[in-house]
Order: C-alpha cells, then sequence, then structure tokens
C-alpha cells in the first residue's frame, strides 16, 4: 500500500527539507501558500511513498526543520498587537492512503 505524506512546514525551510529527501532518495513535489494567524509562508510537501518508508521520511523532514518561527514585520508594525514567539507548531504532517498512481 502507498502514502501521501504531506507536511506543511515554513517555506523558508523548504529547501532544506527538499535536499534532504533528495538525498535519501525520495522526491517531493510541493505547493506555497500563505496564512494562518501569523501570516507566515509556507510549503506544502507531498511525498508517495511505500507504508515501510513513511517512518524513514518523518524523520527527515523532524530533522531539517527548525521549531522557531520568525515574525512577520507587517504585522509587529501593528499598534496595540502583541506577537508570540511560537516554538512548537509551525509544521504538521498528514498521512493517507494512496489507493492508486498515475504518472502522465
Amino acid at each position: 500500500m502507498k502514502k501521501m505524506i504531506m507536511a506543511v512546514i515554513p517555506q523558508v525551510q523548504s529547501n532544506l527539507v527538499l535536499e534532504a529527501l533528495a538525498r535519501a532518495g525520495y522526491v517531493a513535489t510541493y505547493d506555497e501558500s500563505k496564512g494562518g494567524m501569523m501570516h507566515q509562508s509556507k510549503t506544502k510537501l507531498f511525498i508517495v511513498v511505500n507504508e515501510d518508508e513513511v517512518d524513514k521520511v518523518i524523520p527527515i523532514i523532524k530533522e531539517n526543520i527548525n521549531t522557531q518561527v520568525a515574525k512577520d514585520q507587517e504585522l509587529e508594525a501593528i499598534p496595540g498587537l502583541t506577537l508570540i514567539d511560537p516554538e512548537k507548531g509551525g509544521s504538521a504532517v498528514f498521512i493517507w492512503d494512496v489507493e492508486r498512481v498515475e504518472i502522465l
């Protein structure tokens, strides 16, 4: 059974993760977006692997992301707005079953 891993990580760390995945022999498709409470740019990585490889890919992602998230300078300029420095929660990983993969 194949699995889809979708990792949502800070955009500034995406190159480190993509390079580490490539060195380990994994290919990822990615999409960039911006949103959330802190308006941080994020990259969504999509990685299809065999079920037994999930526990190999997750540590690669974890080892190549930083838990500190930079503050948005535009948000800091808003009077009366207090921003926090999050140390956890800057990334998320979702895993689900893939019934079929077609290369077009």
